[in-house]
């Protein structure tokens, strides 16, 4: 690249980054999914193993397809918003490592929830996480309109909000992996304790509220009391019967990260 060229190069804005990085996104799910759910529809994939063996294979042509186009420059999306990815020194195409790293970043853009894009906004070049793994910055190609430059603008701050918004929800809504767990072990001890209630009924034809006789039907008491305690705060857990005995409310919280009360009821 000539010297007169190096001083016109314009750096791509942060909007027209992340077009770009939606348009790609889109289509890597149309490469990933719908060769899936085609595979699925004609019985050409059949079992869960060979669904997890296509989508894995996917990810590495994906990965690879990546890779080669990191290489020319151009992925979809910056071929049609008009920007393009070089090195650092402003003057070459990415080496092969180079390509591979960058691609990698990709990854960690998205295990990240896309927080390796913010770092564009807090450096003159506007470069990613993956600009500065893989050693590139990204330029414009061609002018915009003004009309252009407004499109982007919306349709990049439409999805930082989006993405604002999921992040809230992850972090703050969602419940985590471990909540989860929690709380699918309090519903599992309802259930037992609720598969108990019913064999006293038969036994003694009507609902109790004791443990300890819940304890001798299930046939290993000790245990009975470890899963509950494993899954149930002390306070709150209880078994409540109508004054017929002929229903019941077994009602706890569980030891998740927001203590969800949690119930079995019969009416």
């Amino acid at each position: 690249m000539s010297e007169e060229q190096n001083e016109n190069l314009v750096i791509a804005s942060f909007f027209e980054r992340i077009v770009a990085f939606i348009i790609d996104i889109f289509f890597v799910n149309l490469i990933l999914l719908i060769p899936a759910f085609i595979s699925v529809k004609i019985n050409l994939i059949t079992s869960q193993a060979g669904l997890k063996v296509f989508i894995y294979f996917s990810y590495l042509l994906i990965f690879l397809y990546f890779v080669f186009l990191n290489k020319t420059g151009k992925t979809l999306g910056k071929m049609l918003v008009g920007i393009e990815v070089i090195n650092k020194d402003e003057e070459n195409s990415l080496t092969l490592k180079q390509s591979i790293f960058r691609t990698l970043g990709y990854i960690i853009d998205l295990l990240t929830l896309f927080g390796g894009l913010l770092l564009a906004l807090f450096n003159k070049k506007h470069r990613t996480l993956h600009d500065f793994m893989g050693s590139s910055i990204v330029i414009s190609t061609r002018k915009k309109s003004q009309t252009e430059e407004i499109a982007l603008t919306i349709i990049g701050t439409i999805f930082i909000v989006a993405f604002l918004l999921f992040a809230y929800y992850i972090f703050f809504k969602a419940p985590s992996p471990f909540d989860e767990r929690k709380l699918a072990q309090a519903r599992e001890e309802l259930e037992n304790l609720a598969y108990l209630e019913e064999v006293h009924k038969q036994n003694f034809g009507y609902y109790t509220d004791d443990l300890r006789r819940l304890s001798l039907i299930s046939g290993d008491g000790v245990q009975l009391n470890r899963n509950l305690q494993k899954a149930f705060k002390r306070r709150g857990f209880k078994i409540g019967l109508s004054k017929d005995k002929t229903s019941y409310k077994i009602e706890g919280y569980a030891k998740d990260g927001k203590e969800t009360l949690v119930f079995k009821e019969k009416l």
